[in-house]
């Protein structure tokens, strides 16, 4: 079994998450199918599963990559000790 190199497995999984989220956001969940996601991705319908065992784990994997982007977000905002610091 060929190993892919950590790089490489995440930029495949990012394609598909990101072929997914696309697909999602325009036919919504339901309509879209895994084989649509493996050919936006450029990959066969194998590969979509290899990394995601099925259409809800992938719905969750990008739940769960927007969630964490989020909390990032939040993370940088700025900190302030009251609210009247905050509104000057």
């Amino acid at each position: 079994m060929r190993l892919l190199d950590p790089q490489a497995h995440a930029r495949v999984k990012g394609r598909i998450l990101d072929a997914a989220r696309s697909l999602f956001s325009e036919q919504g969940y339901h309509a879209a199918s895994m084989a649509e996601v493996a050919a936006r991705a450029g990959l066969g319908k194998a590969a979509v599963y290899h990394y995601f065992k099925s259409k809800r784990s992938l719905l969750q994997a990008l739940h769960t990559d927007h969630w964490t982007d989020t909390q990032a977000r939040i993370m940088r905002f700025p900190r302030f000790n009251s609210l009247k610091q905050a509104l000057r």
